[in-house]
């Protein structure tokens, strides 16, 4: 322990934290925590579990305009630390053609290669050294459109002085 009042105090060092941690997720009623402790209440006991999650939203419908490429942008929100990320993206229905299946980093961009319209899947799995992996999965619903068929996202004009 570090009782040195500076910067760098702690309570417990890394070693102490890791065997605290390794008990307290050891005990059923710690694993089935859902909620984390923030830092403002260190009185309390709380395990945090690796929680795998993503956006866009599940069953956002996504319409991709070509004049402005062709990608949909994954974004990782997992919790508590995740370590590797492994993505499958699949067609559900409909005509569309994907640039690819997987993907392994944390935040992909999934090319739409041809069709008009489908649902997609995507499931993510995050794992980490602690809780192992974690799956999730979410659909989507997915339009592919050009020129005046593209929504107007910004209605902004501008008027140079």
């Amino acid at each position: 322990m570090d009782y040195t009042d500076d910067a760098c105090m702690v309570m417990f060092t890394m070693d102490q934290a890791a065997v605290m941690n390794g008990w307290a997720n050891s005990l059923g009623f710690v694993n089935d925590a859902t909620v984390c402790v923030p830092a403002a209440a260190p009185t309390m006991i709380s395990a945090c579990r690796l929680t795998p999650a993503f956006g866009p939203v599940d069953g956002s419908m996504i319409e991709i305009c070509t004049d402005n490429g062709n990608t949909i942008d994954f974004i990782d929100m997992s919790t508590n630390g995740p370590t590797s990320w492994n993505w499958t993206f699949a067609v559900r229905s409909g005509d569309l053609v994907l640039g690819s299946n997987m993907d392994n980093i944390q935040n992909p961009s999934l090319t739409i290669t041809r069709g008009t319209t489908g649902t997609i899947d995507v499931t993510l799995e995050v794992c980490d050294a602690v809780d192992g992996c974690t799956t999730i999965t979410q659909t989507y619903t997915v339009n592919v459109v050009s020129g005046a068929n593209c929504s107007n996202e910004c209605e902004f004009t501008f008027k140079p002085d």
